[in-house]
């Protein structure tokens, strides 16, 4: 902002913001500060959904211009990618004998604003026994959630997988049936729209900002410090999912709102 006020008065600036709702409400001090000066010299904003780009006009300035793009995926390259994972797909569901199961998903940091101690508590209230919670990601939390999941006698019921990235990532997306993201604080949260793409039914956090993703089609939103209100939605996910017969062969239809295409048109536009 400073090098553009003296020494290149005629070009804009924009700026991107992957804040979600809550993210911005609980902004204070000299963040807070920061934002509302800077307001003043810049000429737009990007935002990944339009409740906080309303917001911020209404909280911190309407000078700038605000923009909408959410952090997705160009889905046919995405598909691509799931694609060519689905014989590693095949090769996990034998490894983990997965057949004859509903399986909820988790893929991310195992740190505590993830909210897994609440999921793994959650997921051991759920009467049913024919599903499994596989844990995709690594952290300093992995002993102690495995040691959690002794205490509440979910042995055999969660699998922690580890990190994964790339292929050994993407085959994960193509046969769950539900994809849980509980955190407590996340400004986006990308993988609800790798899991969408892939197919899967989602439960969101309502904190995150890709719940701005979820339309009661697609998935539900949850509140991440409610047991009884993810447990409730769990059930009502898995009541109506199948469980896993045969080795898959082919992508399921995305469950995504929106494609990229779309929106990045409609961005461009607007400049």
């Amino acid at each position: 902002v400073l090098y553009v006020s003296f020494f290149r008065k005629k070009t804009k600036v924009y700026t991107l913001c992957d804040d979600s709702i809550a993210n911005s409400k609980e902004r204070k001090g000299i963040r807070s500060y920061v934002t509302k000066i800077i307001a003043k010299y810049i000429d737009g904003i990007i935002f990944t959904n339009e409740e906080v780009a309303n917001w911020y006009k209404m909280n911190v300035s309407k000078k700038p211009k605000t923009l909408i793009l959410p952090i997705i995926h160009n889905e046919v390259v995405y598909k691509e990618n799931l694609e060519q994972s689905i014989n590693l797909a095949n090769s996990n569901i034998e490894r983990y004998n997965l057949l004859g199961k509903k399986i909820i998903l988790y893929v991310g940091r195992l740190v505590e604003v993830k909210n897994l101690d609440f999921l793994m508590t959650c997921v051991s209230k759920i009467n049913q026994n024919d599903f499994c919670l596989i844990i995709v990601g690594d952290g300093p939390l992995r002993v102690e959630l495995e040691e959690q999941a002794k205490v509440l006698s979910l042995l055999g019921k969660v699998i922690f997988i580890g990190k994964q990235e790339n292929e050994a990532l993407y085959n994960w997306y193509t046969f769950p049936n539900i994809f849980v993201l509980p955190s407590t604080s996340e400004r986006f949260g990308a993988v609800v729209n790798e899991a969408l793409i892939g197919g899967c039914f989602v439960l969101c956090s309502s904190l995150a900002g890709a719940s701005s993703l979820i339309d009661n089609e697609n998935g539900l939103l949850f509140d991440p410090t409610n047991e009884m209100d993810l447990v409730e939605k769990l059930e009502i996910a898995l009541n109506n999912s199948n469980v896993l017969e045969n080795k898959i062969e082919q992508l399921r239809v995305s469950k995504m709102p929106i494609e990229f295409d779309t929106m990045f048109n409609a961005l461009i536009n607007q400049f």
